[in-house]
């Protein structure tokens, strides 16, 4: 029976190997991938886009209400790859999230896969994966686990990135041509941000590059140029069926929001690297610096070489984004991949030196220390972030809501009429009201800005302005206290 076991294994160890590593990930990035509520601002815009889009067969103008949606102009391969997802899993926020959990899953693939061509090694690929997931930010919001558009551009970049790299080593075309197609996918997945992993592969041509010159430079910017020919497309297509997108397109996503503040999101200019250095590589910052001064110092010349390309790429990608007059915490997301990867590096240089100690005894537990805490420490971390999350004390206010009107949908509370009163941006209570009304339960959304609530009417309130706009007009009964969300009932006007 041992012999038939060893046998299988030897005769399968790559396929039992990355199954095993794929099981690995696929736990910590899929586990209670719906648990949380929809989540504010832009996942709720995408997700209706997207239901729409399932509703009404139209894949190439994205609507909101539907009607052309002028505020989210981005291309709609995410929109399409949600679409099919709730095709096979139903119209539902679980569906709308698979497409960038799978994406985050598929990157930790990538880094496996990418480190086996580079060294021959699966150590670099498990190690980047574990710092991927353990990370802050990237099992988090508005990252793989939500529905919206980072994920996806993460994986098509990075993947771009090093297939272009890969062509300056092999010198094949083929690569080239990979590199530039999904570099063309990147863009159909949220426009232009493609564009902020150009120090990557600036950094990269000039450490690998066997042949700087001009006509090698013209011939890597006309295939770029070419693979811009079905975005164009797209854009001109569109443009046919909504006049004016066009416009909107370049104030959204072009020149306005990178030479004007958008919606008000300034931020300062070294807000991203403060970010990163107190919060989201906060728990690793030793560990991070070890590797990196154990890459450039121990690593063999090609890890010393994209070592030092990757390093390069983070500090122009960070400085770019910077630049730019809109500033929002998640758009140094495609960073944190790369410092994964120069952890993967750093480890396996460890690893490396490590194995050349002669006393057994010593180099088992330095190798036992090194698994540790460069795989099984992040890995945990990321691990008991996505079981069971929970939100954060501060955001519970804002939240509170999405989990009273998710529990109507699942019938775990009986409110059957009711008016939502609300101020401010409407995407996540729009999604609830959405799937309410499916289900013949008459709810309304009501603004105050826009609007006010009547006599009689039974209505839900969760914001404290709201609360005191409505008790300084209104008479209240108040019928039930849910999760601090009050179900009123407007007695009568006060006298003004």
């Amino acid at each position: 029976m041992r012999t038939t076991l060893l046998k299988f294994y030897h005769q399968n160890s790559k396929t039992i190997h990355i199954s095993l590593f794929v099981l690995m990930f696929a736990f910590p990035i899929f586990q209670f991938l719906d648990y949380k509520v929809i989540r504010h601002f832009d996942e709720p815009r995408t997700i209706i886009n997207s239901y729409e889009m399932y509703k009404t067969h139209n894949f190439l103008v994205t609507t909101y209400n539907y009607e052309p949606d002028v505020w989210n102009t981005k291309p709609p391969l995410l929109n399409w790859l949600q679409v099919l997802s709730m095709k096979v899993f139903g119209p539902d926020v679980l569906a709308a999230r698979i497409p960038s959990a799978l994406s985050a899953l598929v990157l930790c693939i990538f880094f496996y896969f990418m480190g086996i061509k580079l060294i021959g090694k699966q150590l670099i690929g498990i190690i980047a994966s574990s710092w991927l997931i353990g990370i802050i930010g990237f099992l988090d919001d508005h990252a793989a686990r939500t529905a919206e558009y980072d994920a996806l551009l993460c994986l098509f970049g990075i993947a771009s990135v090093f297939l272009f790299y890969y062509y300056l080593e092999k010198q094949k075309n083929k690569f080239l041509l990979y590199s530039t197609f999904l570099f063309s996918l990147g863009w159909l997945t949220k426009s232009t941000a493609i564009v902020l992993f150009l120090p990557f592969y600036i950094s990269i041509f000039f450490i690998f590059s066997k042949k700087i010159n001009i006509r090698e430079i013209v011939k890597l910017v006309l295939y770029f140029l070419l693979a811009l020919i079905p975005v164009a497309g797209f854009y001109l297509l569109r443009e046919i069926y909504n006049p004016g997108y066009l416009k909107e397109v370049w104030f959204q996503e072009y020149g306005g929001r990178f030479l004007e503040t958008n919606e008000g999101n300034k931020g300062y200019f070294w807000m991203y690297f403060n970010e990163l250095y107190n919060e989201k590589l906060q728990p690793f910052r030793v560990i991070l610096g070890l590797s990196i001064l154990s890459s450039l110092m121990l690593g063999s010349k090609l890890i010393k070489k994209l070592s030092l390309a990757i390093i390069l790429g983070i500090l122009g990608f960070l400085f770019l984004i910077s630049a730019s007059s809109t500033r929002l915490p998640w758009y140094s997301l495609p960073s944190i991949p790369f410092f994964a990867l120069l952890v993967g590096l750093g480890g396996f240089s460890i690893h490396n030196t490590l194995r050349k100690i002669k006393n057994r005894t010593l180099k088992f537990s330095s190798i036992v220390l090194l698994i540790s805490f460069w795989i099984v420490v992040p890995y945990l971390k990321g691990y008991s972030r996505t079981y069971m999350p929970k939100e954060l004390d501060w955001k519970m206010p804002e939240y509170n809501i999405a989990y009273v009107l998710r529990d109507i949908q699942n019938n775990k509370t009986n409110f059957d009429s009711f008016s939502l009163v609300f101020t401010g941006y409407e995407g996540m209570l729009k999604w609830y009201e959405i799937k309410l009304k499916e289900q013949n339960r008459k709810v309304e959304l009501v603004n105050l800005k826009h609007d006010f609530p009547k006599t009689n009417d039974k209505i839900m309130i969760y914001k404290q302005n709201v609360k005191d706009s409505i008790s300084k007009y209104f008479v209240t009964d108040t019928l039930f206290t849910y999760r601090e969300v009050l179900y009123l009932r407007l007695i009568n006007k006060r006298p003004l």
